[in-house]
This record gives C-alpha cells, structure tokens and sequence, in this order.
C-alpha cells in the first residue's frame, strides 16, 4: 500500500493485488483510509454488500459514488492534459501554431471526446468526453497560459459565460458572468484559496498581491467557469530578442543548420528572477538574475514565454516570442516527362519537365533551381542556376541533343535540397543529304550502296526502295543491300532511306539502275577417296564448269575463291572449266562465278569441302581398380573433323593378342571415363581403346595392365568408426595349427604336493580347435582376432615367478596354440592395452583408498621382489627407474627375487566393466562372467603383511567372474600367492597376406573366409 501522490487534496491510497492490478481507494466521510481499507475487506469477505465498483485502466475504484466521480474526474482531467500537450508538441515540430479552434478540432479526432467546442474571444475549450463529465481547456497562445478544470457533467443544462480582467488604474480584477438560470456566485481564488466572494453576477475585486488570480463563476444549475487574470505590479516585462548570428530568410531562421541563439533580459533592478519555458514544454523554467540564454535547433514554430519575479514574488507579464526554426532540407519527388519517352530513348519535338512534387514539412516550399549539367561537373554556382517561385512549375527544352537536367528545392528557409536530375535527348533534324551507287550488276541482281550521317542521335540505318517498292521490312544498319530476283537487261529506279535513332527520315537522290544479259552460275564437283559423315579421307579433286550447254552467254572465264582450312585467293582462269585440290585437311569453302565476254558476272556458287587424312590422337590411364572393375580415361584428339567415337577392347591372354571388343561409346567428348565391369577379381587385364574420328580414321592407344583386386572386404580407406560399426564383432572362420605348450613350472611358480612338501609342477596347454573367432579390431593394416570363449581354463601362476614370466608365458602359450603359418598369423594373450583403447575410464583420476594410480612409493630393508621389477620402467631399484618393459612386455623368462631398497609407481586398478567406460561391441566381447588372464603386469604398496610393516603386491590384471578389471595378487613381498584364470588368445593377421570375406555374412553360422593370397 503506498499513499496516492494527491494523497492529502484527494484522499486516496493505491493498492496493487498480486495479480499486479492497481487499486485506488478514496478517504470518505472521515473514516481513515486504513479504517476504510480493513472495512472494505471484511465487509467483501464477510457480508458481501455491493459497493459501487467501477473498472478502468487503474483497476477497481472502491468507495462513494462521490469519490468515483472524483476519481474519475481527475482521470479524464489527466488523459486532456496529455493529449493537449503532444496537440502542441506536434503542431510546433509541423511548423503550425497551435490555436484553440485548431486545438479543438484535433480533439474532436479522438474517439472518447464527445465534444470539443472552442472560444477565441476566452481563450478556452469546452471539452465533453465519452462518459458525459465536462471540462474547461483554458490555452493562451500569446502567454502560454494552460489550464484544465473539471466543470460538470453533460445533463443538459448551460454553461456560464464568464470574462475577467485586471484593471491598473482600479487595482481591481472586473469579472462579469451570465447563464441560463443564473448565477449563484462569482469567486476569486489566488494560490488555491477563495480569497473573495460576490453572490452576483458582476464582481470587482481589489487585489494587492501580484501573480496569477482565478475566477470562478458557479451557475445555480452548479456548472462552472474558469477566467484567469495576471496582477503584474510595478516590475517591466523582460526582453526576448534574437542575438543569433544565421540568417533569417522569409521569417524562418535554421539555413545552413546554424542555431538560433535567444536572450531573456530585463534592466529592472527589483527583478530577482526569469521564469521561461517553450510552448512545447510543460512548465515554466526558473533561473535566477535578470538575463538568460536559450539555444533553438530543433525544426518548427517555436514560442518562447517568459516573465520576470521581483523579490517579493511579484510577476511581470508574459512576454512571448515566436521563432520559426527549419535546419531541414526539402525533399524532391519523381520527375515526370511528358510525353511520355519513346522507346528509341529520343523526342523529336519539344520536351515538357514537369517539376516533381516538392515538399517540405516546416517553413514550406518556396521555388526551386534548374540548370543543365555539363560534363561531370553537377554542383555549379549558383547564381548560374535559373530560379523560379513556387511549388509547382514546368521546364520546356527546345534544344537538340542529350542533356542532364538537374533540381533542387528551396525552402522559405532558404535550405536547399539533394539534386535530382533527368537526362533527356532530344532529335528533330533529320539525317544529311546522300546521293546511292550501284555495284556488282548480274542478269537478276545488283547491289545498292550508300551512306549518310547524323549528328544528333546518329543512324540507325537504312530502308532501300527498287522502283518505289521497300526491299527491306527490318531496318538495315548496313548501307549496302544486295537485290535479288530481277529480270535481266532491264532499268530499275532506285532510291534509299536513312532513319537515325530518333525516328527522323530522309530521303537520297533517286537513280536508275540496270542488270545484265542472264548468265548461269557454273557447276562445281567433288571427287577423292570419301570417308565417313561427309569427309574426304584424301587429297579432293576439284572442277568447276560452265552449266550452260553451249555457250550461249557468252562465258569465257571462271572465277573462283576458296576460304577455311585450304585458302587459294581470288583466281580468274580463261575458259569454261578450272581445276585445283584441296589438299589441307579441314574445312574449306568454295565459291566460283561465270564471267562473260563482255565483262558480266553470273551469281555466285557455292560448295563445302571437309577433309580429314589424318588419324586421332589416342591415349588410356588406369583408374580406380575394385575386385570386379576396372576404370579408365580415355584421351581424344582430332582437330580436323572431331572425335567420333571410343571402342572399348580388353585382353586377358597379352597385351599383343585376345583382344575382345566389349563397348563403344559414341560421341565428341576429349576424354571419356569408363568402367569395365564384370570381372575376375585377381585377374591381370590388357585394356586399350581404339579412337574414330568423324572421317572414319581410327588410332588405337597404348595398352594399360591392371589387376583386379582380390575377393573379399577391403579395409583401406575405413575409418576406425565405419570398421567399429560394420565389422567389429564379426566373425571370421580362421583355423590355428594345433600345438601344446608346457609352462614350465620354474617360470610359472605352480607347485604340487602337500604344504610340506611343495613340488615345482609343469602345465600342458593344448588348442581347443573348437573356439570360433571374432574381429576385435584393425590398425596399421593388421587385422586381430579374439576368440569367442575362455580357453585353457585354469591356467596357474604363482608367486615371485609367476610375475617374472606371467605376461611371457601366456604371449607364448597362444603363439604356440593359436597362431597358422600357412597364413603368417600369429597368437598372443589379450593385455590390458587392449582394453584401455576401448574405454573411457580414466585411470590417472582413480583413487579408492587402496589404488593410487600413479603414485609413487618407497621403501627401505624389504623382504624382496621379482627379479623383472628392476627392468620395469614403473619399478626401480636403489631409485634408478628401468627402461626395459611396459606393463605388458616381456621377451625372455626371468627367475627369483632381488633383496634391494626399491621404489615405484603405483600401476593397478580395478572397475566394473560397463556401457558407463565401453561401447557396448567391446563390453560384449571383454565381459564373459568368467575370469580370465590379461597379460600385464601391476603393483601396488600397503601396509599390513604377516611379518608387519609396508608391503608392495606384485599382480597380474585378470577380469574377474563380475566382469570386473582387477590385479590378481601373485606375490606379496617374500610370501607367494596362487592365481588360476583361462586365457583369451588374440590373433594378429597381416592383411597384405590374406583375403578376408570374400564368402560368409560374419554370422556365427557363416563367418567370413579367410585365404592366403
């Protein structure tokens, strides 16, 4: 709950609900607003009684129906205020002054005004709004006087009239109402308090305090009126003048963007103080002394008002200064051109510029420039533009040729705006006189030539006329027009027609024009060794003769010319046949003509010749090789007729003979990819292609030797993802060569008898043939194999040897038992690397309070330790580390214990194996729920033997029956301990050896094969 700001005058207290509506409680017949606001809520919880309740923007309004008209009074009281506000804001950013007819008007737009109805003579608005309470708007232009009171309510009874002023010759304020019905009382009220009163309907009040009075007339219907009146006292009005140094052009300051700098001032001595403020500011601004300085740069019709205090708090009266300020450029619309642009882009009449609509939001449109821009060179002086007044107006050109047109608006301001421009051309002469000529008379033809120019537009070309009739439909561009189809020895009148881009016509000199006697156009023919599409595969013998059967035109020569691949310039040969060859291949043109005795030429013959002696370039690459494909590119040249085709041939016998064409492929192309399919995985193929060309002249290429790749799955090229997913897992139907291994029972520890009588015993491993094999994993091109079950279950070691040669002893036992020479594969334990590769469990971050993985230990006087721990390079004797073994490495068997100080690393581990550290193809394979070895050696250091004091556990990593990776205590320092887990072989392939899958699915039913290659 938090008080109103109007809390003390109107009586009310906000409230928000949960829901973040606002409530509004007003203080009524003197109960307290926290008395009525606990009344209020019991009684709606309690009793429910119906309070008059009204929804608007501020929530619910609880109380009398006094107190929600009140509230809703000063509601609306405070929306007019506003709306009065940005009427003014927005009327001085238009360049408008706001008046209370035009204030009126605006308020009339909004849709809860009822009415709005204005009084110049008062100076205020009697505004209406929708829910029928009525308000007076009282707005002074000249002194920025703003008032809004609520008056009554829309019952239909008048309104008072009321008119007031302070006279200084009285010392009065003269105030004189009248309404329908009357008026009960006229009040003065001075700083919020009646301070007079006169039940008439005339007043005079003598007032002695200086500053703003309101007089109130109160009809006997109860509505109101509101006049305000200014006791100015002795002090003088301040000076608002202008000190800004930018010109004023048409009463508007702002041209060039210069600031319009303002000075409040007054000499009186008295004065104390300036109160000023703009008419689109709220309130008035209050700086002590008796000058002040005001800077204008924003756009519109701005008023300043001001008026002075003396230090007794007397006011002077409001000066006022209006100040039209436009910083603003015009903006320049679309040119329009009439009429309208023809489509050869030129007028041939004049041109009419229709100047664009021009606007300008503040101080208005007053002419605007014109010029034609000349060169590149747009921004001229301008006292070299043309000016003209107005909004609106019309530029005519009359002139020839292309010009650019440029505008720009001005404003009463005098700012200028951005150039607008049109380019236009404009043609109305039309091309210079010409007289034809005619050439190259035959019996049906001649030629017309003429030219003619413009310097306007330029030609566009021409129109030739034979005996008045056009021979062309389509313009020509060219001044040379051949005329066919005439009647031998016969006159014709010729004429032209130049056209240039404007349209313009004119008319040559008119001349005759006459053919000859008729000659017939001689007759060539071809002959040579042909070839293929046309071609010539040899030298081409060439004879041109007269047609005519006798020689009845007169013909005595034959004129020839050939042009392309086998050039012979013009030759003239005496009599009725000529003959040369062609001997260059290509292709080459021939045209001939018979020529009369008396020096008249027959219309021109034409015949092709394409010849091609020449075989195509060829040449084969070998592409990519599969099992059962082969690709190839093939190359083709022939830069005389063009490749025609590609055929295909292969061999499996030699690169000499057995060749079997298998495709040809027809077409153009320089190189050509492709694929012989269908083939013997393993085999050795002689491949070659045989290129045509278009004349039928073929090449063969060179032979390429390629070997299909061997049946079965390729590894190369896999990522380790595409072969986790697709073959991991899969099985593969490998068999080892049987073998038995003894472990040695001096290397292995394992002792027989009773514990009195301890005996070294050896164990003999044999193959179990009957275990099938899966893909554990590819790397560098070696491909291993795990078995699918435990084998040799029960394998023992035991004590200090049992460390020395555990990781040895099993490598060896699977090497003998599970590798195949046939295949060049070989058999080792798996180890806990292979694990580690396979999962995400972070060893160096284990710690359980009994393995510290990585930590180092020492110790002083111990009771022993395997010989290989001082070769381990996680062990040291005397605090040298050993360089020699990794976890899982051992190449030789090694016996005893050492009685040396040592230190070393903590290296076992333990954690249940499970999707949370394995993909689940490697937990499938490692887990088992049986135990078995891994051959990789661990230690550990505790406290706490049989003899007492620190001791370090010499173990082996085995999974547990829980599917568990653990060490598997062998030996504790001088004490020995038994362990007893199967083994699981891993078999490593070399896949340059071997083919796998080239038959099977990897099922366990029908597994991929695996042969030697």
């Amino acid at each position: 709950v938090r008080p109103n700001k109007n809390a003390l005058t109107r009586g009310y207290i906000n409230c928000t609900q949960k829901q973040g509506t606002n409530i509004r409680i007003k203080e009524e017949q003197g109960i307290t607003l926290i008395a009525l606001l606990v009344t209020v809520i019991l009684l709606v919880i309690l009793v429910g009684v119906a309070v008059s309740q009204i929804t608007g923007d501020e929530g619910i309004i609880v109380g009398t129906e006094e107190a929600v008209d009140d509230y809703k009074y000063q509601q609306y009281k405070e929306q007019i205020e506003q709306l009065v506000h940005s009427i003014i804001l927005a009327d001085s950013l238009a360049g408008r002054t706001t008046t209370v007819t035009s204030m009126a008007e605006d308020m009339e737009q909004e849709s809860w005004i009822k009415s709005a109805v204005p009084n110049e003579e008062s100076k205020d608005i009697i505004v209406t709004v929708d829910k029928g309470y009525v308000y007076q708007v009282y707005y002074d232009e000249l002194t920025g006087m703003l008032e809004i009171e609520g008056i009554g309510k829309d019952d239909g009874s008048s309104y008072p009239t009321l008119t007031a002023y302070y006279d200084e010759t009285k010392g009065t304020v003269e105030a004189t109402a009248s309404c329908e019905g009357g008026i009960a009382r006229i009040e003065l009220i001075y700083k919020g308090e009646v301070v007079q009163t006169a039940n008439t309907e005339t007043a005079s009040f003598e007032v002695t305090e200086t500053g703003w009075y309101k007089v109130k007339a109160i009809a006997n219907n109860g509505n109101e009126r509101y006049a305000n009146v200014r006791e100015t006292g002795k002090i003088k009005a301040p000076i608002i003048a202008i000190t800004s140094s930018g010109e004023k052009e048409n009463s508007w300051y702002g041209k060039d963007n210069v600031p319009v700098e303002v000075t409040i001032s007054t000499e009186d001595e008295k004065v104390a103080g300036i109160n000023y403020k703009k008419n689109t500011d709220e309130n008035y601004t209050y700086v002590e002394g008796k000058n002040t300085k005001l800077t204008i740069n924003t756009a519109g019709r701005i008023i300043i008002y001001a008026y002075a205090v003396d230090t007794e708090g007397n006011e002077t009266e409001i000066s006022s200064l209006e100040i039209k300020y436009d910083n603003v450029k015009p903006n320049v619309g679309e040119i329009a051109v009439t009429p309208e642009v023809p489509a050869s882009g030129w007028y041939t009449n004049n041109i009419e510029i229709t100047l664009p609509n021009m606007s300008d939001s503040n101080s208005g449109i007053a002419g605007y420039y014109y010029w034609e821009v000349t060169g590149d060179v747009a921004d001229i002086l301008q006292e070299e533009k043309t000016y003209v007044s107005g909004e609106t107006g019309k530029v005519i050109v009359e002139s020839e040729g292309e010009k650019t047109i440029a505008f720009q608006a001005k404003d009463n301001a005098g700012n200028i705006s951005s150039m607008s421009s049109i380019t236009i051309r404009k043609d109305s002469t039309p091309p210079d006189d010409f007289t034809p000529s005619i050439t190259n008379e035959t019996a049906t033809r001649f030629t017309i030539n003429g030219t003619s120019s413009d310097s306007t537009s330029g030609l566009a070309g021409y129109y030739f006329y034979v005996d008045g009739i056009l021979q062309n439909s389509e313009i020509s561009t060219s001044g040379i027009y051949n005329v066919t189809g005439l009647n031998a020895n016969k006159t014709y009148s010729v004429y032209m027609e130049a056209v240039d881009k404007a349209g313009n016509k004119k008319k040559s000199t008119s001349i005759t024009a006459k053919t000859n006697g008729e000659l017939l156009k001689p007759k060539i023919s071809l002959s040579g060794e042909q070839g293929e599409n046309g071609y010539y595969k040899g030298n081409v013998t060439v004879t041109i003769e007269d047609s005519a059967s006798e020689d009845i035109t007169g013909t005595n020569q034959i004129r020839y010319q050939v042009t392309g691949s086998n050039q012979i310039g013009e030759t003239t040969i005496n009599g009725r046949t000529a003959t040369f060859e062609i001997t260059i291949d290509g292709t080459s043109t021939i045209t001939a003509q018979a020529v009369s005795k008396d020096g008249n030429v027959s219309e021109t013959e034409t015949q092709t010749v394409n010849k091609d002696s020449t075989p195509p370039t060829a040449s084969l690459t070998a592409g990519t090789v599969g099992e059962t494909s082969i690709e190839v590119t093939a190359n083709g040249n022939d830069s005389a007729s063009g490749i025609a085709s590609y055929e295909f041939q292969r061999s499996t016998t030699s690169a000499t003979s057995g060749f079997t064409s298998i495709e040809t492929i027809t077409n153009s192309n320089t190189t050509n990819t492709y694929t012989y399919s269908g083939l013997t995985s393993g085999t050795t193929y002689y491949l070659k292609v045989i290129v045509k060309d278009k004349a039928g002249n073929t090449q063969e290429s060179n032979i390429v030797t390629s070997k299909t790749k061997e049946a079965g799955i390729d590894f190369g090229g896999m990522t380790e993802d595409e072969i986790e997913n697709n073959y991991v897992g899969k099985y593969v139907d490998y068999i080892p060569t049987a073998g038995s291994f003894v472990a040695e029972g001096q290397y292995s520890g394992y002792t027989t008898g009773s514990i009195f009588n301890m005996q070294l015993a050896d164990q003999t491993l044999s193959t179990n043939t009957l275990t099938k094999w899966i893909i554990f994993e590819i790397k560098e091109n070696t491909l291993s194999l795990i078995s699918d079950t435990i084998v040799n279950s029960g394998f023992n070691l035991k004590g200090a040897n049992g460390y020395n040669n555990g990781v040895l002893l099993l490598n060896n036992a699977c090497k003998t038992m599970y590798s195949n020479s046939n295949l060049g594969t070989i058999g080792r334990s798996l180890n806990i690397d292979d694990i580690e590769r396979h999962s995400n469990f972070d060893k160096t971050k284990y710690d359980d309070g009994y393995y510290y993985y990585g930590r180092e230990y020492s110790s002083e006087g111990t009771n022993g330790y395997p010989s290989i721990f001082a070769l381990e390079k996680t062990g040291a004797v005397d605090g040298k580390y050993g360089t020699k073994y990794d976890l899982s490495q051992q190449d030789e068997y090694i016996t005893g214990t050492t009685q040396k100080a040592y230190k070393g690393r903590y290296t076992a581990y333990s954690y249940s194996m499970s999707s949370t550290y394995i993909s689940e193809k490697y937990l499938n394979l490692f887990a088992k729920s049986e135990q078995y070895w891994l051959a990789s050696r661990c230690t550990n250091y505790t406290d706490g033997d049989l003899i007492g004091g620190y001791q370090l556990g010499f173990n082996l990593f085995y999974i547990t029956s829980k599917n568990e990776i653990a060490p598997s205590l062998l030996y504790y320092s001088l004490l020995g301990s038994n362990g007893a887990s199967g083994i699981r072989p891993i078999v490593e392939i070399d896949l340059s050896k071997v083919n796998i899958g080239a038959t099977g699915d990897g099922s366990s039913g029908t597994p991929y094969s695996i042969t030697a290659k």
